[in-house]
C-alpha cells in the first residue's frame, strides 16, 4: 500500500499481491502492480499542470485513490476491480470501476475482445442488451439518451472493456460517463453464463459448462 499526504495532494494505493511462486501468478502480480503503479504515476504527473495556489481561499489538496479487490477466485480463475476515484480541485470528484481478468493458465489475461472473438456485430448486440437492462431499471418518462452510439465501434468496445465474471456469468461496470451523464451514476448488468453464451466463443464457455468455474 502507498499513502502519501503534501501541500498539493493526497493519495492512497492499494493493491493485491497473491503470495504463490509459479509463473502464472507472478503475471497477475505483475499486472496488478503495473495498473496500480501507472495510475499513480499519472496522477503525480498532472498535479503540477493544475497550476494549484495553496494561497487562494478556495484552495484544497487533490486527492487520488485506487483499491484492487478480488470480485472472484477459484483455483486459477481470477476476476478483480480497481476502484479509482480522483479530485482534481473541480465541481465534484470522479470515479471509476476497471477490471482485469485471467482466464487460467491456458489463456492468462483475457479482454472482452477475446471473448467475443473480435466480433464487432456480437460486441454492438450485447451492449444493446446491456442498455436495455440499464433502461427498465430507469425512472425516465422520455426515450434515454445514451453517451454512446452502438455504430461506433470502438466506442461499443471501450465501454464493454470493464467486465468481471464469476460461477454465476459475466457482469459488465459501467462508471459515469461510459453510458450516461455522471448525475445519473454507476451501473452493474449481469449477464447469465446462459444468455452470455450466445455471444462467447467456445473455448471461453468450456469452463462454465464443464463446472470448473
Amino acid at each position: 500500500m502507498i499513502e502519501e499526504k503534501e501541500q498539493l495532494f493526497e493519495l492512497s494505493v492499494e493493491y493485491i499481491d497473491y503470495k504463490k511462486p509459479d509463473t502464472y501468478w507472478r503475471m497477475i502480480n505483475s499486472h496488478i502492480e503495473s495498473t496500480a503503479l501507472a495510475h499513480y504515476f499519472s496522477f503525480k504527473a498532472d498535479i503540477p499542470k493544475l497550476e494549484l495556489d495553496p494561497s487562494s481561499e478556495y484552495f484544497r489538496p487533490v486527492e487520488f485513490q485506487l483499491k484492487t479487490e478480488e470480485f472472484y477466485c477459484r483455483g486459477e480463475f481470477v476476476s478483480l476491480q480497481y476502484y479509482v476515484y480522483f479530485d482534481m480541485g473541480g465541481a465534484h470528484g470522479n470515479y471509476r470501476t476497471l477490471t482485469s481478468n485471467f482466464f487460467g493458465s491456458r489463456h492468462g489475461k483475457i479482454s472482452i475482445q477475446d471473448l467475443l472473438g473480435n466480433d464487432d456485430e456480437k460486441a454492438a448486440k450485447l451492449l444493446s442488451y446491456c442498455l436495455k437492462v440499464v433502461e427498465a431499471g430507469l425512472d425516465e418518462p422520455e426515450p434515454v439518451d445514451w453517451m454512446v452510439e452502438l455504430n461506433d465501434t470502438p466506442a461499443v468496445w471501450s465501454v464493454l472493456a470493464n467486465f468481471n465474471f464469476d460461477n454465476r456469468g459475466l457482469t459488465f461496470n459501467f462508471s459515469p460517463y461510459d453510458i450516461l451523464y455522471y448525475a445519473a451514476g454507476s451501473y452493474e448488468v449481469n449477464m447469465p453464463w446462459q444468455i452470455a453464451s450466445n455471444y462467447l466463443t467456445k473455448e471461453y464457455l468450456e469452463p462454465w459448462r464443464k463446472s470448473e468455474l
